[in-house]
C-alpha cells in the first residue's frame, strides 16, 4: 500500500522490481562496512543496464529503497546502512545495531504520529476543523 502524501514513490514494489533485486544483491555482497556504497551509486550503477534487468523504467532511490527492504523483509539478506551508505554485513554485532538504530527510528516516528493526534484533537472540536485563530486566540 502506498504511503499517504508520498503515493508516486511508494507505490508497491512490482514484480519487474523483485525479478530484477539479484542486481542490487551483487553490488551489495562486495561493499562491507569499512567500504559502504551510497544509493545514487546503486542507482548510477542499475540504470546503465536497466532495460535488461528487465525494468520498465530507470531505477530511481525511493525505488531502490523498496528493493532493499524486500531484501530484508522477505529474503532475510543482510543489506545494512548507516551514513555513510549502504553495506553488506553477516556480523551478529553489526546486525544487533542496524536493529537498534531501526527501533530507535520506529520510536521516533510514534512520537510523531502521538504528535499529529494531539494537533487533531487540537484544531478540531467536535469534528469540525477550528482555525489557528481560534484555537491559540491570535
Amino acid at each position: 500500500m502506498p504511503i499517504e502524501n508520498f503515493e508516486k514513490k511508494t507505490e508497491n514494489i512490482t514484480q519487474e522490481e523483485i525479478n530484477a533485486v539479484w542486481v542490487i544483491k551483487d553490488f551489495m555482497k562486495v561493499h562491507k562496512i569499512v567500504d559502504p556504497i551510497k544509493a545514487y551509486q546503486i542507482v548510477r550503477g542499475f540504470n546503465l543496464n536497466w532495460r535488461a534487468y528487465g525494468l520498465k523504467k530507470p531505477l530511481s532511490e525511493p525505488r531502490l529503497r523498496k528493493m532493499v527492504n524486500y531484501l530484508r523483509t522477505r529474503e532475510d539478506y543482510p543489506i545494512c546502512s548507516n551514513s555513510k551508505g549502504y553495506f553488506y554485513s553477516e556480523d551478529p554485532e553489526v546486525l544487533n545495531s542496524q536493529q537498534k538504530s531501526i527501533r530507535g527510528r520506529k520510536n521516533a516516528l510514534q512520537e510523531v504520529e502521538d504528535g499529529f493526534g494531539r494537533m487533531i484533537a487540537k484544531y478540531t472540536d467536535n469534528g469540525v476543523q477550528l482555525s489557528f485563530s481560534e484555537v491559540t486566540g491570535f
